[in-house]
């Protein structure tokens, strides 16, 4: 755990925080402790010869000794790819980070098409030609 969660090598490098120090070491004591206890019969525990205590020891150095290798060659094979190209700067006007806050605080009102009168000529309508006469909207 120790191992993978970093990018240096050695590892021993970068210092993990003290909980998941505390952690880590608190679930190897209770691992360790538990079939020494009285607990184990109830259990149905047997405590390990220390054999198996060296056998562990062993394993553990060479799977860091691989964890280490496989780090190098995947940050080397990583570093040897080109870079991805930066996404597009999206420019946005300067009170954009006003208004999307302010919005949650904000009621969508409907505003009312203010009536027009019936003899006052509206905006985008078409002039009758050669006598046709035009349909109100």
């Amino acid at each position: 755990m120790f191992a993978i969660r970093t990018r240096r090598v050695p590892f021993l490098r970068s210092r993990p925080s003290a909980g998941l120090i505390a952690a880590s070491l608190g679930v190897v004591a209770l691992g360790i402790f538990l079939p020494l206890s009285p607990l184990a019969g109830l259990l149905g525990f047997d405590p390990l010869p220390v054999p198996f205590f060296l056998a562990l020891l062993g394993m553990v150095v060479v799977y860091l000794v691989l964890v280490e290798l496989a780090k190098r060659w995947f940050f080397a094979r990583s570093a040897q790819q080109l870079p991805a190209p930066p996404p597009p700067v999206k420019r946005r006007h300067a009170t954009h980070h006003i208004a999307r806050r302010a919005s949650r605080y904000s009621i969508p009102v409907k505003v009312p098409k203010p009536a027009v009168p019936s003899g006052v000529p509206r905006l985008g309508r078409r002039k009758a030609r050669q006598g046709r006469s035009v349909r109100n909207p």
